[in-house]
């Protein structure tokens, strides 16, 4: 071999084994680069703008959006200091409605006198009128849904006595267009400047308005149980609407109340017995009042005021973190909204399930993989933006379920109405094509009534069956008279017979233990009495029973 080539091998050697050598250190130099360069350089300043805050303005005397004013100037309705707004008449005559309980008598008469100065009424003047507290919490096992009287509960009489003015005139509140309480700040954000934390926003006491349902609830069954009819359907269609108004308040919190207050409606009977039966005019007046009640309120709007929350959340982060500029904020705000419009798009929303693949895929990495990903660039960013998403979610997965549930319990109301009409045109329950026997009694395009909305089924299928009692059709007002089916079956197929609902049927999928129905823990059964009645997978064979009229209470 000649010299040079003895000379090139050499080289060539010297640099294989001097890269070796060298490449471990100038790796790790630039790992050094990669993780603390960012960390130490001064990321990008956020740049207010609808992709990132939303909201432009109004901002505080530090640059921060101030998301509790942008919620109260754009979703206050116009009638909130006028007497359109049946809470600001409610709190000039019964008081401010119970906001916060649990705080101190300095800040109890701090948010006191904020409802009164939001809602134009003056502080010094007393209310004039006591809302009486429900029964339930004066007798411990009392039932809202069963028609009852003073025999039953006789330590109920001073009540009874005394809750009809006041009653009357809440009914007529919760009739005005709106019942519409105002936000309210915390004294530490007055006290400190610093933007109001929405998820921590004061609200009205949940209890309060259930409290408010729970009253007319009550009354409705005593008027069943004096035959007072007409009583009755006014009290169910107060609490209705009261369901509905509390929709529209926004966020998710009082979505899922209103909806709570809307399933307490449909589960009010409206008649008892053939001694109090209700009429075709009162039936067909509960329908012209369904279709004239408020609609709900839209989960778009309410999928807004939870993105105000969730970035005023972000915002909060921020503002603590102000001092350590390591983050991006600018990517996190994108992500969170991008997060809020992939909810919002149709079927099959391709975006929002790309968006929960990769938060999966991010927490079950293993620890040597989740080190290299928080590598990559903007790692620290799309794991910020993870941690809110993942609170963020199970909430709108909820409220999705429980409008659907109650959909589907506003349809089995028409139906069991419209069951009612056939039986008091034909003094006979509908048999086994009771879909279209029933069918012209509700009204224009009656196929919209005959699916759930957790369980969709095309035109000529049904998710809801008639109980078939035969020749021994129990007479008690509790007594079922609709189920829901967790498989579409056709319309002309749709009955159960009390012995299949009892065995449990394979043939209907009607897997009581597992999954009865199309909701997760149990299913809608309507009743004889009118009432709509979520029926839980623990309920007992013995009160399943009892329902289906072969045993006795």
């Amino acid at each position: 071999m000649s010299n040079a080539k003895k000379s090139f091998w050499k080289s060539r050697t010297f640099f294989v084994l001097l890269s070796l050598i060298a490449a471990p250190p100038l790796l790790f130099v630039l790992l050094v680069v990669w993780v603390v360069i960012p960390v130490l350089l001064p990321n990008p300043p956020l740049v207010i703008s609808e992709e990132t805050t939303r909201v432009t303005g109004p901002l505080t005397n530090k640059g921060y959006i101030d998301f509790f004013k942008a919620l109260e100037e754009r979703y206050y309705p116009p009638e909130l200091t006028t007497d359109e707004n049946g809470f600001r008449i409610f709190v000039r005559q019964f008081g401010d409605g119970g906001y916060s309980h649990d705080v101190t008598p300095e800040d109890r008469e701090f948010y006191r006198r904020q409802v009164y100065e939001k809602l134009e009424l003056n502080l010094d003047v007393p209310p004039t009128m006591t809302l009486l507290l429900p029964p339930g919490e004066i007798v411990e096992d009392f039932d809202y849904g069963q028609p009852w009287t003073l025999e039953d509960y006789p330590m109920l009489a001073d009540w009874v006595n005394e809750m009809d003015e006041p009653l009357d005139a809440l009914a007529e509140m919760i009739r005005k267009p709106v019942f519409y309480p105002p936000l309210l700040q915390s004294p530490e954000s007055v006290k400190s400047g610093k933007p109001q934390l929405l998820v921590s926003i004061i609200l009205p006491d949940g209890l309060l308005f259930r409290n408010i349902g729970r009253v007319f609830a009550a009354r409705a069954a005593y008027r069943i149980g004096q035959g007072n009819i007409d009583g009755a359907i006014e009290d169910k269609l107060t609490v209705h609407r009261l369901g509905r108004l509390t929709t529209q308040r926004g966020f998710l919190t009082q979505y899922l109340v209103g909806i709570a207050i809307e399933n307490m409606a449909v589960a009010i009977p409206i008649s008892a017995n053939s001694e109090h039966s209700i009429t075709q005019e009162q039936i067909q007046r509960v329908f012209e009042r369904f279709d004239a009640l408020p609609q709900r309120g839209s989960f778009r709007e309410t999928l807004e005021w939870d993105r105000y929350t969730g970035l005023s959340a972000i915002q909060d982060v921020q503002i603590e973190g102000s001092s350590r500029r390591t983050l991006n904020w600018n990517i996190i705000y994108r992500r969170m909204n991008d997060m809020y419009d992939a909810i919002l798009q149709p079927p099959p929303q391709t975006e929002y399930a790309a968006i929960l693949t990769e938060i999966d895929e991010a927490s079950d990495l293993t620890p040597w993989k989740r080190l290299a990903w928080m590598m990559t660039p903007y790692s620290r960013e799309k794991a910020m933006t993870h941690m809110f998403i993942a609170l963020m979610i199970p909430a709108v997965d909820a409220i999705l379920e429980a409008t659907r549930r109650t959909e589907c319990a506003e349809n089995m109301q028409r139906l069991v109405l419209a069951i009612k009409l056939y039986q008091l045109d034909n003094r006979t329950l509908p048999d086994g094509n009771w879909a279209e026997q029933i069918a012209k009694y509700l009204g224009e395009n009656p196929e919209q009534y005959f699916s759930c909305p957790s369980n969709p089924s095309v035109n000529g299928e049904t998710t809801y069956a008639l109980v078939q009692y035969g020749d021994n059709v129990p007479e008690h007002y509790e007594a079922i008279l609709l189920v829901e089916l967790k498989v579409p079956v056709p319309l002309d197929k749709a009955v159960i017979t009390v012995d299949e609902v009892l065995a449990l049927p394979k043939n209907y999928d009607y897997d009581w233990k597992s999954n009865p129905s199309p909701h997760s823990d149990g299913m809608n059964t309507a009743r004889r009495s009118g009432a709509v009645v979520f029926l839980s997978m623990g309920v007992s064979e013995s009160e399943l029973s009892h329902l289906l009229g072969r045993s006795e209470k």
